[in-house]
Formats: C-alpha cells, structure tokens, sequence
C-alpha cells in the first residue's frame, strides 16, 4: 500500500506461494485489479480473485472455481477485471469466458456456454467506453462488444479489418490492453501492434511498438 501524500510504503500481506505442484517458494503474479468501493479491492491471479479491505489490504473474501456449483467464478485464472458505471463487476478469464457479477445481489451472469465468439473462453482485457460499450480484448478471436445488460451488440474479428486508406490491417493476435482517449479513439494492444479505431469499430490507423521518434 502507498500512502499518496507521504509516498510511505507498506505491505498489506506476503504473497502466498504457488500451490503444490508448481515451484517451490515462487510467489503467484497478480493479473489485474479494480477498485469496487472506497473500501474494497479485488486482486486477480492465477488463483481466483482475493477481495481486499482498500485501507489494511487485509483479505476479507476469497473467490474461487467450484464446479460443484452452478454459478459462481467460471475459472480460477483471472487476467482482466472491470468495474462499469453501474457499478457491476466484469471478470475476464482464461478457460471461464467473460461474466458480470452484481455486488448487490451476488448474481453471477455468464455469457452463454457454446457461443462461436467465445467457445474457447479467453478473455484477456476489458474496457468500458464513454457510450456504456464494453470491449472485451480476447486470446486469437479479436474483439467482442457487449452491452451492459452483457448481450453481444458487436464484434472485430481478425484479418477482416482494414483502414479506409488501406494501409492498416487489425491481424487480432493476443488483445492485451484496450483504453480510449479523450477524442473518442479506441487503443488497442495485440501482441506487438498498437491499432486506433473509432467507437463505431473503423480501424483508422496501426503502428509496431517501438518503432517512432520520440520528443526530447
């Protein structure tokens, strides 16, 4: 924990180590976090998701993958987390797909089992545009548009996408981070290729990371 006025540093607790059957003595990485309320925060891993106090980081839930129920954590390997305006909770997972939980009632909506844009449940990031869009960045099948009722409105599938001047192809890859700027473009991250759309899904240009001049 950082404490933003003295920029004091503590440790809310010690990571644990990965469980039996993987290296011993290595602590787990932390996927993605997101602050829910002034006083909880929930921390992804490989594991599940920890709910934390957002003042002692002390743990207060822990959620996990139960295959004996029927709802609940579809995976325990949670890459992305999103909370939208309405304050409902985005969990993107490998092998669990994409769900929506709602902190008030505790319901946990999956999108539907089967579905061709995610049979192979690999959500990798999560953004919120400023029109309630919610973009989920996926493994090898590009991106998916939801509503916030979690109903698929649209969708940029690989190597279908090409920039009015013909110059830029989204080749999809691994969508890692997405975000949008001020003027209404959407950024996204696929493996070593930045793309910019606009919010009604047009590619509008593609650069490699790395590459360009920077200001001094």
């Amino acid at each position: 924990l950082i404490e933003p006025g003295t920029g004091a540093v503590s440790a809310a607790e010690q990571a644990p180590t990965v469980p039996d059957g993987g290296p011993s003595g290595v602590a787990r990485s932390i996927n993605a976090m997101a602050v829910v309320g002034p006083d909880e925060v929930w921390v992804s891993s490989a594991d599940g998701i920890e709910l934390r106090h957002g003042g002692t980081g002390r743990v207060t839930t822990r959620l996990t993958h139960d295959r004996r129920k029927r709802w609940g954590l579809a995976a325990n390997n949670v890459v992305a987390l999103l909370r939208e305006r309405s304050g409902g909770m985005w969990v993107g997972s490998y092998g669990g797909g994409l769900q929506r939980h709602s902190p008030g009632s505790g319901l946990w909506v999956r999108h539907g089992e089967g579905d061709g844009l995610l049979a192979e449940g690999d959500v990798r990031s999560l953004h919120q545009l400023s029109n309630g869009d919610i973009w989920a960045g996926m493994g090898e099948r590009g991106v998916a548009v939801f509503d916030a009722q979690l109903r698929h409105v649209g969708q940029i599938p690989p190597q279908t996408v090409i920039s009015r001047a013909g110059a830029h192809v989204f080749k999809g890859g691994l969508v890692g981070a997405i975000t949008q700027t001020a003027d209404g473009s959407v950024w996204l991250g696929a493996d070593g290729t930045i793309h910019q759309f606009n919010a009604q899904r047009q590619l509008l240009r593609s650069y490699v990371a790395g590459q360009g001049r920077a200001r001094r």
